[in-house]
């Protein structure tokens, strides 16, 4: 009996321990259920999102953007006339255009006066269409240097640079900055002695999306078949555009290596990457014998276009179009999407030096006698 009675409260214990284990099993198995159908759910929007037309570039707008509107009819900053401390000026959120948002270039002009008898270059930042801005550059390729590094050594080589802001997709399809981008060389050319800028001696170039805008608009200027076919008459004549840079650009929308397709669909306004849009949109189909001259670079990487910069410098051999092409293969050095931007490498240093060269053998401008110019594998503590 007092074994019975001293045993009791212990039975009564594992009596109430297996009436409790259904119950955590249950809520085991509930909870179970439950993550996996958010894990379901986090899945298919996931899918949704990457796989939609629009679905991922608006997302990484709201990261990249901070809630702040993509498309604006009013400037990121005041007007401005900032003097650096290397002698440059820059002049900042000119207003060049009423018809369309984002709308609006900063000038930066080298140390010193004279500024009319500097050739004009017009910059159009990267960022697929869709990213980043005349002041952040592109966030795609980001290198980590300063947003206008790259404008300012361009400005201190002698050249005026204007750094154009133009508007992005889905909002806006292919293709309007091209179009707006006439409009601000149109701007520009009625208010060159307003602002010091020499509009018969026009360089136009740009980065990544902005590249490809930069070649489009060089088929616009020099093939009057293309010119109508997208609806614009432009602003330049031949003889005033003197040269393009294409610097690390997508030049068709099909058989690409890589999968920025999301940014294509969003800007074309379509997923058909083989359709009338996509075809006009590819640069390398329209080229023609009488193409401006164009300095063109890409690196090697999984993010950048070698094969279309490739067979651009090809085609444009064949028609025999002036151009110089630097590239750099992966048996030497992995170059991303931004190399051009990273002046700590041999490469970024040996791509400014040919560019500015090339450049200026288009504008009457002589490269000045005491700059060197680098071998391409120099070391970067040179």
């Amino acid at each position: 009996m007092e074994a019975s009675g001293a045993g009791a409260p212990r039975w009564r214990k594992i009596m109430l321990t297996a009436r409790k284990r259904p119950r955590v099993v249950t809520i085991l198995k509930w909870t179970a259920i439950a993550l996996l159908g958010l894990g379901v759910v986090l899945s298919a929007t996931a899918f949704f999102v990457a796989t939609s037309q629009t679905g991922m570039v608006r997302v990484i707008q709201l990261l990249v953007n901070k809630g702040e509107p993509v498309n604006s009819f009013a400037p990121r900053g005041p007007q401005a006339l900032k003097h650096l401390t290397s002698g440059q000026r820059v002049r900042t959120n000119i207003r060049y255009g009423e018809r369309l948002p984002n709308s609006f270039a900063d000038i930066w002009y080298p140390d010193g006066g004279g500024r009319a008898s500097h050739p004009t270059i017009f910059y159009l930042h990267g960022g697929g269409w869709a990213f980043g801005d005349k002041d952040s550059g592109d966030p795609i390729a980001s290198s980590g240097q300063a947003s206008g590094s790259m404008l300012a050594l361009m400005t201190a080589e002698g050249f005026n640079v204007v750094n154009l802001d133009y508007v992005q997709s889905p909002e806006y399809h292919f293709p309007t900055p091209a179009k707006q981008l006439n409009e601000a060389i149109a701007y520009f050319t009625a208010h060159a002695a307003d602002y010091g800028l020499d509009m018969d001696n026009v360089i136009i170039m740009g980065g990544s999306g902005g590249a490809h805008i930069t070649a489009q608009y060089g088929l616009i200027v020099t093939n009057p078949t293309y010119a109508a076919e997208i609806g614009v008459t432009p602003a330049l004549t031949p003889q005033r555009l003197k040269a393009l840079g294409v610097i690390v650009a997508p030049l068709r929308f099909s058989g690409l290596p890589w999968n920025p397709s999301f940014m294509m669909w969003s800007y074309l306004g379509t997923k058909d990457m083989n359709g009338p849009l996509a075809r006009q949109a590819d640069i390398l189909a329209h080229l023609s014998p009488d193409y401006p001259a164009t300095y063109i670079t890409d690196g090697n990487g999984d993010d950048t276009f070698p094969a279309h910069a490739q067979e651009m410098a090809r085609r444009l051999t064949d028609l025999g179009v002036d151009h110089d092409f630097y590239f750099v293969g992966r048996d030497v050095a992995l170059l991303g999407h931004g190399y051009t931007d990273d002046m700590s490498t041999p490469y970024a240093r040996e791509n400014f030096a040919r560019m500015i060269a090339f450049y200026r053998s288009h504008t009457g401008g002589t490269t000045p006698a005491d700059r060197s110019r680098r071998l391409p594998f120099t070391p970067p503590g040179d």
